[in-house]
């Protein structure tokens, strides 16, 4: 079949049989689908449900495939907007991690998207205002696996997983610090040095801003311990400053439909797809668990940073206009933007409600570093 025109496309068996089967008769009927059934490998659902992994041949390329649920805010459906530009944009991040000093010192690299497969639904996108997760309902788009990118004595492990509890209410964060041997806050800084300092070198030295949220961080670990980053999923996830760096930096030009946003937006992207949605559940969890108190937690996140910008001076302009210390930062609200739609029909996805300020934990570390500084400064000139 595949000889005579057709492409095989992956279809979740919960989509198929509560949409693909009743929204594309019209195409089955025709055959211009044609349902398979069962076939292939078996595949294991990671922890946003719709990316699998090959259970069979783990090195193989992952699927993210739709799902038509209400998940946190929208719908989970495969917009048809980032498909024709995936694999090129994803290669030129690798691209990037490859030629950057720091992010080659880092090891940071890339899960880059191979292909990409959108069929609309005829009828609904024939309407602008026809609600958008009708028009997300097939497709697909594969990845490289975090096996084929593991070297020798590494393992690979979802930054997600580092929050999950046994029984005992100990996490997965805090075994790998115990069965690592050395300190928490050397781990911490280890895991901040693999995984925070590449988000932020990208933004500052390329424009490049990611929701780093903790299904789309993979974290290397040797010995127990935090190496280095695989980083993925840039269809919708990935924005740029619209100061034109990221374009000076060699962005593809089929990636048009990628938003181009000012500093103020991509810097609270970096602080509420990550420092709010991951680092905030995971220094309480430590704290509760006794390995780290949550301010010492965040002062090893602030030297990191401290000692990444310490490394290029000249960058400080875009550190300044790009502040990760400031004293107060925006709140979003993902809760509230759920409760507001529900499972209501827009044709647009929701986008987040942000309501007022809460102070920025890393601010406060920042002030206690400094204030240590100059107590032993003091001291030694005593």
């Amino acid at each position: 079949m595949i000889g005579q025109g057709y492409l095989p496309l992956p279809v979740h068996p919960w989509q198929w049989q509560h949409y693909i089967r009743h929204h594309y008769a019209a195409l089955l009927a025709t055959e211009q689908l044609i349902y398979l059934g069962p076939v292939g490998d078996e595949y294991l659902p990671q922890v946003s449900l719709r990316t699998l992994s090959n259970h069979d041949r783990p090195g193989a390329l992952h699927i993210k495939l739709p799902i038509t649920i209400l998940n946190t805010s929208c719908f989970r459906g495969i917009p048809g907007d980032f498909i024709h530009c995936g694999p090129e944009l994803s290669a030129w991040m690798a691209s990037l991690c490859a030629k950057d000093a720091e992010l080659q010192q880092r090891g940071t690299a890339v899960m880059e998207e191979i292909a990409g497969v959108h069929v609309p639904q005829v009828l609904h996108n024939q309407l602008d205002a026809s609600p958008y997760r009708y028009k997300e309902m097939l497709g697909a788009t594969w990845r490289q696996s975090p096996a084929s990118h593991c070297k020798a004595g590494e393992r690979h492990m979802l930054m997600a997983a580092l929050l999950q509890c046994d029984e005992s209410g100990k996490s997965i964060a805090s075994a790998l610090i115990e069965e690592s041997g050395i300190r928490p806050e050397q781990w911490l800084s280890e895991l901040f040095t693999a995984v925070m300092v590449p988000l932020y070198h990208l933004l500052c030295a390329y424009g490049v801003g990611l929701v780093a949220h903790a299904q789309n961080l993979t974290v290397m670990l040797a010995q127990h311990r935090p190496k280095r980053v695989l980083l993925k999923d840039f269809q919708g996830d990935l924005r740029v400053l619209d100061s034109g760096v990221a374009e000076r930096a060699g962005l593809p030009a089929s990636a048009d439909v990628v938003k181009r946003l000012p500093s103020n937006y991509l810097i609270h992207d970096l602080y509420t797809g990550h420092c709010v949605t991951v680092l905030r559940f995971l220094s309480a969890q430590l704290a509760k668990e006794g390995v780290i108190a949550e301010l010492d937690f965040y002062r090893q996140l602030a030297k990191v940073l401290r000692d990444y910008q310490g490394r290029h001076p000249g960058l400080a302009p875009v550190f300044a206009e790009l502040n990760l210390f400031a004293a107060k930062i925006e709140r979003v609200c993902i809760n509230r933007v759920r409760l507001k739609e529900g499972y209501g029909d827009s044709a647009q996805r929701p986008v987040p409600i942000v309501d007022g300020f809460v102070d920025n934990p890393l601010y406060l570390a920042d002030c206690h570093l400094k204030a240590d500084s100059e107590t032993t400064l003091k001291e030694v000139s005593i």
